[in-house]
């Protein structure tokens, strides 16, 4: 399992608010954190239908949650609010369609 303890880039107030990047780097935190811990409540609560979502993988991603975003990042210039909306975005699909979110699909919801 992947490790959900992770650690914000630690900027005085001026420097933050004048590096967008950290700024970007911390809401990717943030949002990579809170979805690690609806995965892990998630796998507490469904343990053993995995493999019943034709939207899973075979096996879970090698690379973390967090890595994923700041990939992502790096290649597509993104906002703060377009992270906070993804977030909203995948959170409304998956209640509308009674789609729990799991290690085994994460990666695909954001790549779509």
């Amino acid at each position: 399992m992947e490790d959900t303890s992770i650690k914000y880039t630690e900027v005085s107030t001026c420097e933050s608010e004048l590096d967008p990047k950290v700024l970007l780097d911390n809401t990717s935190i943030l949002i990579a954190d809170y979805l690690s811990k609806i995965i892990v409540s998630n796998s507490k609560n469904i343990a053993g239908s995995e493999s019943n979502c034709t939207f899973n993988s075979k096996s879970v991603p090698k690379i973390s949650i967090l890595n994923y975003y700041r990939r992502i990042l790096k290649y597509i210039d993104l906002s703060e609010s377009t992270l906070y909306f993804s977030l909203i975005y995948v959170d409304a699909i998956c209640a509308r369609n009674n789609i729990n979110i799991s290690f085994y699909n994460i990666h695909r919801y954001y790549y779509y």
